[in-house]
């Protein structure tokens, strides 16, 4: 009773989920947050019109923790940027946290400590952690970045930096961008991040490991190698390079390693579809 009674004085957060197809995986995600040290957590879920037992599994947990956890089930696949939003619109936390429906963090202190960061400073936009990539039931990569002075700079040039399993966002900060870009295919959570810091909010990366994110092909969403998520890659670069062109022309570092990396993915386009509309588009792009 007392900690529920000291739980009520801490600021809520809201973890926001996606999740399509995870019969087998949304259980170890969801445990995962429930076991946080920090107590005043609220669980919102997006069920993406699964055809599994996804949606059985939800119903079950939201039996299990009716103040806690609530999900809503779409009638059609919508993705991950309209999930996130929707989730947002039920959410009634301060902060708020994402994680994959197939990650999980296995740092229980994870929250606490984030939160611990943004009573620290209220300039505050987003606060991340180190992660590791699991693949095969192995760690494959630790990931310890470093953020540059300049770090705005560094997330025009590209991500590797957040994690989008492992950030808490202010509230304030989410609301100034409007939650996610739904126009972008792919790399919505890099593009929200660069959005808030590009609004003048600054960031953290607390120097621990928090989560584990699992990035076997198998279970993904899109394949990292797939064809289409290769032309998602390149039609993502075009925008981010259209959407902060203010801030690029302010940062021509990044914008050289930007379009030099979208150069290489042209080159690759061309090479397996030399088509006019693709040699336009390099065109367009590189034009002096």
């Amino acid at each position: 009773m007392v900690k529920n009674i000291l739980s009520i004085n801490k600021p809520l957060v809201s973890v926001l989920i996606g999740s399509f197809n995870r019969e087998k995986l949304i259980r170890r995600c969801l445990d995962s947050i429930l076991n946080q040290t920090y107590e005043n957590i609220e669980i919102i879920v997006v069920d993406d019109a699964s055809s599994d037992n996804t949606t059985s599994i939800l119903e079950k947990y939201v039996n299990d923790y009716p103040n806690q956890i609530q999900f809503i089930r779409n009638e059609t696949n919508k993705g991950i940027a309209y999930n996130s939003n929707l989730a947002y619109s039920l959410a009634k936390g301060d902060y708020l946290a994402l994680i994959g429906d197939d990650d999980e963090w296995y740092n229980q202190e994870k929250i606490a400590k984030q939160i611990n960061a943004f009573t620290k400073n209220n300039k505050l936009g987003v606060v991340s952690t180190y992660w590791n990539d699991v693949k095969n039931g192995q760690i494959v990569k630790k990931h310890e970045p470093i953020i540059d002075k300049n770090y705005l700079g560094q997330i025009l040039r590209g991500n590797g930096v957040y994690c989008g399993s492992t950030v808490l966002i202010s509230k304030i900060a989410w609301e100034s961008v409007k939650g996610f870009d739904e126009s972008i295919p792919r790399g919505t959570d890099s593009d929200l991040f660069r959005s808030i810091i590009a609004k003048g909010y600054t960031t953290e990366l607390m120097e621990f490991f928090s989560a584990n994110i699992y990035i076997d092909d198998h279970i993904r969403m899109t394949p990292t190698k797939s064809k289409q998520a290769f032309k998602k890659d390149i039609l993502s670069n075009e925008i981010c390079l259209l959407k902060f062109k203010e801030q690029f022309n302010l940062h021509k570092k990044a914008k050289k390693a930007r379009k030099i990396r979208l150069l290489k993915k042209y080159i690759i386009l061309l090479y397996r579809e030399p088509q006019f509309n693709n040699i336009i588009r390099l065109f367009k792009w590189f034009k002096l």
